[in-house]
């Protein structure tokens, strides 16, 4: 976005006349993105080059070619989908048969994943007090006060340490455990325990026992009015003008409605660019739309 809009500033000034991309699927992997990234270059009288598929799209060109260039979109989109699905499949068989999947381990903290094995870092002293405190029963704010009283800093953003990394740290004891859960498997041995199971089972247990208490008689999270229902676990908001958080797997549709949707931007751009192939039953209906 940033790129087109400079573009977009460089054409008012008769410096910049269109963007040129290597291929098509450069210009966005999401059919959405790339659809409205067209049409503001068309707007706006910039040309899109893809080196890879020779086309041009120019900004007087006929509808027809706009259509041509849609459909060659959608099927990146589409064949970008497929990749990722068999990507998925393979993590799904690593995970099957014991093996860490690609993308598994990154961020996790006091460790360095190198290929497929974890190594310990400089942080792994800081991650074993913390692990330490919470054993001995001490409360997610009384460890960060502890750590931010000595300025302990934060691996990768060299900052403070915050409350959401000693949470980070807590509410992944089981992975400091050496176990692993990805997609239904729980994968052992992977990584150098620092705790024991049992251990990490404590802090967990004592992790939810200290949210209960949270959201005890008398605390503040009863003036938020949000109620949770004892039968379906869903959330409901006791004033429709306050944020309600739905739990549904689609809000959107859910029965009773939910008056405070809140909704992802990649399930909302799903649901525009679903609603638009819908819609677009033939040429005629799509050369309307690019007029």
């Amino acid at each position: 976005n940033g790129v087109v809009a400079e573009a977009v500033s460089l054409k008012k000034e008769n410096r910049c006349d269109g963007l040129c991309f290597s291929r098509c699927d450069r210009l966005s992997r999401r059919f959405d993105a790339a659809l409205q990234i067209a049409l503001d270059c068309k707007k706006n009288g910039l040309a899109l080059r893809f080196v890879r598929e020779n086309q041009w799209l120019k900004p007087d060109d006929e509808p027809l070619q706009f259509v041509l260039f849609v459909l060659q979109a959608f099927g990146v989109h589409t064949q970008t989908g497929i990749s990722m699905a068999n990507l998925q499949e393979g993590r799904r068989r690593a995970a099957s048969e014991g093996k860490l999947p690609g993308g598994a381990g990154r961020g996790m903290l006091g460790y360095t994943l190198e290929g497929k094995k974890f190594t310990t870092n400089s942080f792994i002293n800081i991650v074993d007090e913390i692990l330490d405190k919470a054993l001995r029963g001490e409360s997610i704010n009384g460890i960060t006060r502890v750590l931010q009283g000595r300025e302990v800093r934060a691996p990768v953003s060299n900052k403070i340490i915050t409350r959401a990394t000693v949470a980070s740290v807590l509410r992944n004891a089981r992975r400091y455990a050496g176990i692993w859960h990805w997609g239904g498997y729980e994968l052992k041995d992977l990584i150098p325990a620092r705790i024991s199971e049992e251990q990490a089972e404590r802090i967990l247990a004592n992790l939810k026992r200290n949210r209960e208490k949270s959201l005890g008689f008398g605390k503040g999270k009863w003036l938020t009015s949000r109620v949770v229902c004892g039968v379906c676990g869903n959330r409901y908001a006791l004033n429709t003008r306050g944020s309600c958080v739905c739990l549904r797997s689609n809000p959107i549709v859910a029965q009773p409605p939910c008056y405070n949707v809140r909704i992802s931007w990649r399930r909302l751009s799903f649901t525009v660019w679903d609603t638009f192939i819908q819609l677009m039953t033939g040429f005629d209906e799509l050369e309307l739309f690019v007029r």
